[in-house]
């Protein structure tokens, strides 16, 4: 194998190597999939672990994209709350006299 964590899903073997991950947290994430796996095939009866997989790896993508959706969302929100401290501030620095 190369250079990587060892993961095993499905029974196939594969070394993974992630910027930022831990083995121990690779090693999580590959549970994770099986499991996400594993209950795609006892509630929906897929036994293609191909479509398993494509399935599982649709999930964590919509996951992701509302995810970023609403971290957008807030960044908007606070934006425009700190735009509107600074209009207030900047209004009460201009009309603030000094006797």
């Amino acid at each position: 194998m190369s250079e990587g964590t060892e993961i095993r899903i499905k029974g196939k073997k594969i070394a993974v190597s992630i910027d930022g991950l831990t083995p121990m947290e690779i090693s999580g994430l590959a549970r994770k999939i099986e499991d996400e796996m594993a209950r795609i095939e006892t509630e929906s009866n897929i036994v293609d672990t191909y479509k398993q997989i494509t399935l599982v790896a649709l999930n964590y993508a919509a996951e992701l994209y509302i995810r970023e959706k609403n971290l957008n969302i807030l960044k908007e929100a606070d934006s425009a709350r700190i735009d509107g401290i600074i209009s207030k501030l900047e209004k009460n620095l201009r009309d603030e006299t000094l006797f």
